[in-house]
This record gives structure tokens, sequence and C-alpha cells, in this order.
């Protein structure tokens, strides 16, 4: 649609009120901080924003496009974020949405918005790019300019380059905004640096649990005042699952930089750099796994607080899990066996400690010759590095993650978990993990999730195949 610039005298009119735009063009009503945001947008070259999960960020990242596209001309909007999936059905999906709202209330935006590309007319568009190609970013230019990061955090050193590039004209902004899980890059020192409007969002500053007592669940208000936002229940299960001195709680329900203990066996950086790989491939419509060996690594607990879990993997991808409580040995077994028969890995992965060994037993006797049982509590393959075979195993899965060799599904449990693990030295020099007893001291829950990944990509060195077996593939 063709839209002249005479048509647009009721946004331009808006231009210098962002917050007006929201509510009277898109039928939205920012709370304190998001509206914060916007008003620094409009007065500020570079806003940049950490925030915890579910405070809004996208909403008003959304907003703020928006305003900016319909509110002056000739004008370009780009967004990105670490992978395609997360700019089309995150930020995109939002301003799709505020797009077609504006028509709900008479006030209808001009303009067609597809996936990922909002175009008026050849001055007036805005475009969402994803980060695999930095020149993809090259040859935009207009008079007014703004660009937005989602997910900040992920987005590589190329990237910004690139949109520096884009940056060079006087009515130039930037908008980076995202959970803060990189304790380095352009987004950390983006709050470090001066010449940058800074915002730290807490889910602790959330309307919603405003007046809140985090200690009673019987405060909650009802109704919820924002709908849609994070909730004090969320945070009050964040809490006791994560602890409040846990790197995921500073990061996802404080909004602060994770501070990295020098004893921490993954650096969080390196666990969410897998799942943003894990979510690129599928973006990409991709199956995760198409090349390498298909194995399981099963953990299995009988009854009470624990989980049992199983991993499938094919090459370095995690392409399906499964998890269950309190079921009995023959229950698991039937579980264990249907994910064989689904998946037909090569070599099934059994945590032979307790219920595990009476699990991997039935499945031999159902025939499952690649069952291998495997007792984290033998010595290690490698005894002058490592004090017990459960230490070898999650070294070699630390390794991975140091060389990115793996990718993860998006599951916040097995992210805390990771995160959470310790390690140590014996008086030997022999490089240890914590045990779940000292997990359990520390007030943390049994690592059922990290301890079936490790089972999943234990390496053959570590975990030998029986005479009886050896003449399979491996």
């Amino acid at each position: 649609m063709q839209v002249s610039e005479e048509q647009w005298v009721p946004y331009t009119a808006l231009a210098d009120a962002p917050v007006d735009f929201v509510r009277e063009v898109l039928g939205g009503e920012p709370w304190l901080r998001q509206a914060e945001i916007l008003e620094a947008l409009r007065d500020e070259g570079r806003v940049t924003v950490r925030s915890a999960h579910g405070v809004g960020k996208t909403w008003v990242a959304a907003c703020a496009s928006l305003w900016f596209l319909y509110t002056r001309l000739p004008v370009a909007v780009l967004t990105t974020a670490p992978t395609h999936r997360q700019v089309r059905e995150i930020l995109w999906r939002e301003i799709r949405r505020l797009h077609r709202q504006s028509r709900k209330r008479g006030r209808a935006l001009p303009g067609k918005c597809l996936e990922t590309a909002l175009r008026v007319n050849e001055d007036c568009f805005a475009l969402g790019l994803s980060t695999d190609e930095a020149d993809r970013f090259q040859g935009f230019h207009a008079l007014h300019v703004l660009v937005v990061v989602d997910e900040a955090a992920g987005v590589p050193e190329e990237i910004y380059e690139a949109i520096d590039g884009v940056l060079t004209t006087d009515d130039a902004r930037l908008l980076l905004i995202g959970n803060p899980t990189h304790a380095h890059g352009r987004f950390y020192q983006s709050h470090r640096q001066p010449g940058w409007r800074k915002f730290v969002i807490s889910a602790l500053d959330c309307p919603n649990l405003q007046g809140v007592n985090l200690d009673d669940l019987t405060t909650d208000p009802d109704p919820t005042p924002r709908p849609g936002l994070v909730t004090a229940r969320w945070v009050r299960e964040r809490r006791a699952e994560w602890g409040e001195d846990s790197l995921l709680y500073q990061t996802r329900v404080l909004g602060n930089f994770p501070e990295q203990e020098e004893d921490a066996l993954i650096p969080l950086a390196w666990i969410e750099a897998a799942v943003t790989r894990g979510s690129r491939k599928l973006s990409e419509r991709v199956a995760p796994g198409c090349e390498g060996l298909v194995e399981m690594g099963v953990d299995l607990a009988r009854f009470g607080t624990c989980e049992s879990v199983a991993y499938v993997r094919q090459g370095p991808d995690v392409v399906a899990a499964a998890y269950w409580r309190k079921e009995d040995l023959m229950q698991s077994t039937g579980r264990v066996a249907e994910l064989i028969r689904r998946y037909r890995p090569a070599w099934v992965k059994v945590d032979a400690v307790g219920v595990g060994a009476g699990v991997a037993d039935r499945l031999h006797e159902l025939g499952h010759t690649g069952v291998l049982e495997v007792n984290g509590g033998r010595a290690a393959s490698d005894p002058e590095r490592f004090a017990w075979l459960r230490d070898e195993l999650y070294f070699a899965l630390r390794d991975r993650f140091r060389d990115g060799a793996i990718s993860l599904p998006e599951d916040d449990r097995l992210v805390a978990q990771l995160a959470a693990l310790r390690y140590s030295y014996t008086s030997r020099g022999q490089q240890r993990v914590e045990s779940k007893d000292e997990m359990r001291e520390r007030g943390l829950p049994s690592p059922d999730r990290a301890d079936a990944l490790a089972l999943c990509f234990a390496p053959a060195h570590a975990v030998p195949v029986p005479l009886a077996r050896a003449g399979r593939t491996r």
C-alpha cells in the first residue's frame, strides 16, 4: 500500500510522544519501566536494557519499532536477534500482533505486515534480519534509522560491527535489549561504558509483584494486575529450584550479569551458546542431528522427588528428551524400550546405580543389545586426571561445551543444573565434580537432567563396550 507523507500527519505529531502513540494508536498501556524506555529512546541515541524474564521487554521493543516507523519520514527500522526463529517468532510476532491491534482501534497503520517485514513505501520500511550474514545489514540508508537488537547478549561482534555502519545519520538510534546471560561482549560493555542510557529491570520491579510477600504464597494479587507478565509464584518457584545465589536467578529473575564463580564446571555463557545453536538449527528448518551416530543416556529414579530422564542425541545435537517421576522398574523399562523403538540408538547408556541396574537387565532380556551399564562410582579410565568415572564424564561434557560441539533444546531446568555444577581438586591433583550430597547441602536438587546429558555424551573411551558386544560399530 503506497502512502503519502501527507497521510501521516496524525502520526508525525506523536514523534515526541511515544507513550501517547502506544496508548492512542496501538491500544497498549506501558508500565513504568516500559514508559521510561520509550521516552529514553525518544531523547537518546543509544539505549541498553538488561532485564529478567517475563517483564515485557519484547512488547516494548515492538512498540518502539512501530512508534519510530510511523512518526517520521524517510525511515528505516531494522531488528535482529541471535537466531531467525527469535526474529520471526518473538519480536516480529509481537510487531504483527500490535499492527493488527491498531486496526481494531480504528487507527489502522498503513502497510502490509509480513512475517519479518513491514513496508509502507520505499521511504518507510521495517525489516527483521537474522545474524547469519553480516553483509545483510549493508546498504540501508534513511534520514531516520532505528536498530533494535533483541536478546542482545547472544548477537556476535561482527553483527555489531555491521550495525555500526548503519548508524551514520544524525537521527540514528540503537536499542539493545535482552537477558544478561554473558558478562562479556558488546551488550555487557554497553552497561559499563559512557554514552548509553542504561536500564536494569528485575522481575521484582514488575507490577505483578508490587506489595507481594514472596515468602507467603497467599498474598498473590487476585486478579493478576498485568496478565502475561511474570508472577510472584514464578519467582518463588525459581528461587526454590535455583537458589537466590545461583547464576540463573541472578540473570533471569534479577536481570544481573552473571559473575561466574571460578569453580563453575561449565560457564553459563557456554550453556546459553549451546541452546542458541539448538534454536538456530530448528529455525533453519534443518532437522537437528542430521549426521552422526544416534545414542541415548538414561538416568533413573524410582520414587521421591528425583526425576527419571532420557536424552537422545545424533552427533552433537540433542534431538529428543523424556522426563517422568514415580514409576516402578517395569514402567521405566517400558518407557526406555519405547524410546529405543522410536529412535533406534546404537548405544543406550544407563546409570547402573540403584534402579538403573534392574532396568538395564530387563532391557537385555528384551533383546536390546546396545544397552551399556554405566557406574559413575567406579574408577575413571584416566585415573591420573579424574577421581571417578562420573568426574571423567562430566569433564568430557564440559569439553564439548567449550568446543561448541553440543546443541541443546530450550530447557531452564537443564540449564540451571548444568550452571550449578562445581568442581575441585583432590589431594592427588585429580579433578572432581561435586557430589549430589554436596549439592544437596547447598540447597540444590539432584542434577538428574545434567546426569542424563553426561551419560548421553559419554565418550567411547570412558564407557567401553563389553566383549560380548564389541563387534558392533561405535
